[in-house]
């Protein structure tokens, strides 16, 4: 709906670094190292490359149509049924994508932290809270993320660094093992866990100075890459490749054996464990915003409230699906290939149809109040 232009170039980098440090920090290592072995910190800084070149396709498109969200330009460029059916496409995903997030979390909730718990009462409390979250504008949604990241970045750069001082580095030898194919899968699987390329297309219609969003991406990508890469080599190095592989957390497991200096802290990764859930509410909080702006905006509702509570029910019957956690990473895995292909395909083919067709957005000027119609 109508409004003002309210997101800053910092909520922006907020938002993209908290949507991709989530759930996956933990078991980013066990994929990598299972996939790549030894040449598992190269896989997650391929992995990272393909993201940010993923986001730098839909940051094009986005600015191409700065006015629009990106139902809207789908339309514009495909047709109206066909962009529907497409933004139906986007929603679906990362509906799926939210709830094997939400199984995900509420697996190692349940192994490590609450063992009496019901599954069933984790994954709804925390769907409810995202959903709740989601009934949010997207100037609300902005702030959010800017609030609690550096509750998450901060304790765990320190944590990963005081990790890596416990590491032996021939662990990680040889860099390049030559086993490229198990390399170039361990990248596209790590690529998938970051879930935030098609994030950037929700911001850039509401950025105050929409060309920013380089800068968002740019250095949002790059802190979230030295983290990830921190948390692979940390694993591998304290850990040793093959036993890395015996664990699904093994970032949770490195933490566990280290202490703090001057042992202010006798349990680190219990710290470890609420800046990590701090990170999957962050994740959740987007994935399961973009499902439902992406829906709102197909049915021309002029907000997305309605969808937030809708979907729920939905979501925790989906995250319940997978019979226990290996099916559940099975699942992530096959989704993960979907997750790369559209955030890197879809971008790819609207560019392509709209410069043949001449497809353009209005052009808007830097700090232009007008914000996108039928936007949130």
């Amino acid at each position: 709906m109508p409004g003002q232009k309210q997101i800053t170039t910092t909520q922006a980098t907020a938002v993209v670094i908290s949507t991709a440090i989530g759930v996956g920090v933990l078991s980013l290592p066990f994929f990598a190292s299972s996939l790549a072995g030894s040449s598992a910190p190269l896989a997650t800084v391929l992995g990272v490359v393909f993201v940010l070149i993923a986001l730098a396709l839909n940051t094009v498109v986005s600015l191409r149509f700065s006015t629009l969200s990106m139902v809207q330009y789908s339309e514009e460029v495909f047709g109206p049924w066909i962009g529907r059916m497409a933004g139906l496409g986007i929603a679906a995903l990362f509906l799926g994508l939210t709830a094997l997030a939400a199984r995900e979390f509420g697996e190692i909730v349940t192994t490590t932290l609450l063992h009496r718990t019901p599954l069933e009462v984790i994954l709804t409390l925390t769907l409810l809270m995202a959903a709740v979250s989601n009934r949010h504008d997207i100037a609300t949604f902005a702030y959010i993320h800017s609030f609690y990241l550096p509750f998450i970045l901060i304790p765990a750069f320190i944590m990963l660094t005081i990790a890596l001082r416990y590491g032996d580095p021939f662990q990680v030898m040889p860099l390049y093992n030559g086993e490229w194919w198990g390399i170039a899968k361990g990248a596209l699987l790590t690529a998938s866990l970051f879930q935030g390329a098609f994030i950037i297309t929700v911001l850039i219609p509401s950025m105050h100075r929409p060309r920013s969003a380089w800068f968002a991406v740019t250095l949002g990508m790059g802190i979230v890459g030295l983290l990830m890469v921190m948390a692979v080599v940390a694993a591998l190095t304290v850990l040793g490749t093959e036993e890395a592989k015996q664990f699904f957390w093994p970032t949770l497991e490195v933490i566990r054996s280290i202490t703090l200096p001057g042992e202010i802290l006798e349990r680190i990764d219990v710290l470890m464990t609420i800046v990590w859930v701090v990170a999957v509410y962050t994740t959740l909080f987007s994935s399961y915003y973009l499902t439902v702006y992406v829906l709102g905006e197909i049915v021309r509702l002029k907000d997305h409230r309605p969808f937030a509570l809708a979907v729920l029910p939905l979501i925790v019957g989906l995250a319940l699906l997978p019979q226990d956690v290996h099916q559940l990473y099975r699942w992530i895995g096959r989704v993960g290939y979907f997750i790369d292909a559209a955030s890197v395909g879809y971008p790819t083919i609207v560019l392509i149809l709209a410069w043949l067709r001449g497809k353009r957005g209005r052009a808007v000027d830097e700090g232009s109040t007008v914000a996108p119609p039928g936007g949130s």
